[in-house]
């Protein structure tokens, strides 16, 4: 039985409680979250096609791979969660959709977790970084890799966890049919603002639901940001900061996570081919 995102997160908190903070205590316009549009690569193999990170081209042909950690720089940023790993994907692997921009530039890679490779499919990744008391923005941007609605495809699932796995924020975005109207073959970029009142290890991790099949929804472009510093533990003496337009805001309740369901079912017409 496939790991619930609450159990795997549980460990993740548990095993980084004892992690010193470290990040600055200024409001900067930057990304909290490290490789959070994909392009930082190295030598590293996959585990599918045994192809290194850094030889997926863009060009003319399909190029892709699944991954158990994706690099950061100086270690890895993003890990593999439960199941198969982080499947890589460069332009043009599904010919109606490229990656977006990166944040130094131009885009080449974005990363589904409905991975290809064995029965169970169905992935999650996260990466636990230090904050201070504060509000923050966590966005990303995301596109259904099917159109059928009725094939429970592109289901998304995130959450943010804190100290003692607090859970801060959390939501589902899922393809056509879905109430984020999504749509196959354009991205939409997706938004929450939540606080932290506890300095200390924050987790932010995303999972893919719906049918184990290998096709599933994409992800780029993951964004930390902090939207202002609080003056006491307890949120006492905020330095507000105004909230960006809430386009795209992100439903999200704070009752407990969304289980991540598994169907087990048969993946008729999965080939071993060079098919994502």
């Amino acid at each position: 039985m496939k790991p619930t995102i609450v159990a795997a997160l549980a460990a993740v908190c548990i095993a980084a409680g004892g992690a010193a903070p470290s990040q600055a205590a200024s409001i900067n316009p930057v990304n909290l979250l490290a490789n959070g549009d994909f392009e930082i690569v190295d030598g590293r193999i996959g585990l599918v096609k045994g192809a290194p990170l850094d030889g997926l081209a863009a060009g003319r042909r399909s190029s892709w791979d699944v991954f158990s950690a994706l690099p950061g720089g100086l270690s890895d940023a993003w890990r593999t969660l439960f199941g198969g790993g982080i499947e890589v994907q460069t332009n043009p692997t599904l010919g109606g959709i490229d990656s977006l921009p990166g944040f130094g530039g131009a885009g080449f890679r974005y990363v589904e977790l409905d991975s290809h490779g064995g029965r169970d499919t169905n992935s999650g990744m996260f990466q636990t970084v230090d904050l201070l008391p504060g509000r923050y923005e966590l966005s990303f941007w995301y596109s259904p890799r099917t159109q059928d609605a009725a094939r429970d495809d592109n289901l998304i699932e995130w959450s943010v966890e804190g100290v003692d796995a607090l859970t801060l924020a959390q939501g589902v975005v899922s393809g056509p049919g879905g109430p984020q109207a999504t749509q196959q073959g354009s991205w939409t970029q997706m938004r929450m603002a939540f606080d932290v009142l506890q300095r200390g290890p924050t987790t932010v991790a995303f999972a893919a639901g719906g049918r184990d099949n290998a096709h599933g929804g994409l992800l780029d472009n993951i964004r930390l940001t902090p939207l202002a510093l609080f003056g006491g533990r307890d949120g006492a003496g905020a330095s507000d900061v105004p909230l960006p337009a809430a386009a795209g805001l992100l439903a999200a309740g704070l009752g407990g996570l969304v289980l991540l369901r598994r169907r087990r079912r048969a993946s008729a017409g999965r080939g071993a081919s060079d098919d994502v």
